[in-house]
């Protein structure tokens, strides 16, 4: 059983975390797109949103959105300033983007994620945003858009070297 906690960006729990969260990056994520600890603590400090997934104790999960101009501080955004500052451009000053979605993956297909996702658009509506835009590989990107009214706005093909294209979509 798991549970979903919205986490605040000055929590002692984002301090605690570091850990579980950057394992949770090097099992669900590139290597090229990787966060450093540092990045990620001041992504999560500069959250509009924020939510970890917790078994008994241990963080599984995570989903953060940012806004277009924290997007900046990531390690991400100085490997590739040319589609992050594209992105940048699409979004208006209500947008946020899924920064983080990661669901450590003997967690899979429990629901977690869909979990992490349900609490984050609405927290981020219930804080006057838009869902904005998140990158996600295609067929994670095909169903997230279905259930909850995106559309897809670029494909990136081998983004940072991954197998499989990446889908920029927007919900809301």
């Amino acid at each position: 059983m798991f549970r979903i906690i919205r986490i605040a960006q000055t929590n002692s729990a984002i301090e605690k975390a570091e850990t579980e969260l950057m394992e949770i990056e090097r099992k669900c994520f590139h290597p090229d797109v990787q966060e450093t600890w540092e990045s990620k603590k001041k992504l999560l400090q500069s959250s509009v949103s924020c939510f970890f997934a917790y078994c008994e104790d241990t963080i599984i999960g995570e989903a953060y959105t940012v806004d277009k101009e924290s997007i900046r501080i990531s390690d991400a955004y100085h490997k590739d300033q040319d589609n992050f500052n594209q992105l940048i451009a699409m979004m208006t000053e209500k947008d946020v983007y899924l920064f983080s979605f990661g669901v450590l993956p003997r967690y899979h297909e429990q629901g977690v994620g869909r979990s992490l996702i349900s609490k984050i658009i609405l927290d981020t509506i219930d804080k006057g945003y838009t869902m904005g835009y998140a990158y996600a590989d295609s067929r994670i990107s095909q169903h997230l858009c279905k259930k909850f009214r995106g559309k897809i706005v670029a494909e990136h093909k081998s983004w940072f070297g991954a197998k499989s294209t990446r889908i920029l979509y927007k919900v809301g």
